[in-house]
């Protein structure tokens, strides 16, 4: 079985779920795991950081992950099966979706500063809003 399967099994995460994480398409996942294809270069390093591998671990060159159990997001422990993705990391993943299809970007390209700056200014703007609409 391909690595980067046995990964996204392993943490309990459907292939559409690591095409967010990895900004691609699911079919894109699914070729990879098949072989079709192979992970260009920026998802690799992305795959590699949210799994906490290293990639001659996930290319198939190594059995040794290295920080198999560690998560790179907080360094914290992660049990064996459990999914690393909290709330705030799945939701900041649907957010940045929503902007690069709104705004026709490439999910293969590194967002601006100035970009960040306005998505999270937009957000904040959000957020308030929908405080004052709650407390009516």
């Amino acid at each position: 079985m391909n690595r980067l399967k046995k990964l996204r099994r392993s943490h309990g995460l459907k292939q559409s779920e690591l095409a967010e994480v990895v900004r691609v398409k699911q079919n894109t996942i699914s070729n990879w795991e098949k072989e079709v294809t192979e992970i260009d270069k920026k998802s690799l390093f992305l795959l590699t950081d949210y799994f906490g591998v290293t990639t001659d671990y996930l290319l198939g060159k190594t059995n040794i992950p290295t920080a198999t159990n560690l998560n790179p997001h907080n360094g914290s422990t992660v049990l064996p099966g459990a999914s690393k993705r909290s709330g705030a990391e799945e939701l900041g993943a649907k957010i940045e979706k929503i902007f690069i299809d709104a705004w026709g970007l490439d999910p293969n390209e590194e967002l601006s500063d100035e970009l960040k700056e306005r998505i999270t200014n937009l957000v904040h703007t959000a957020v308030a809003l929908s405080k004052r609409i709650d407390d009516g």
